[in-house]
């Protein structure tokens, strides 16, 4: 699996995980632990996703 496609999926599943415990889980007892690992994993996610290349020079 590539670092982009692992920045990729960790983004995604960080984002849905985010909206998921927002909506249901307010009052449940492990909503500020799932919103923390939530938003580390968008964080992360979003740090491995660009990828950068040296410009061409002619």
């Amino acid at each position: 699996m590539s670092r982009k496609l692992l920045g990729k999926v960790m983004m995604i599943l960080g984002a849905i995980t985010m909206a998921i415990n927002v909506m249901f889980f307010k009052s449940g007892e492990y909503y500020d632990v799932v919103r923390g690992a939530s938003f580390v994993m968008f964080i992360l996610g979003i740090i491995l996703v660009p990828t950068y290349s040296k410009s061409q020079k002619d």
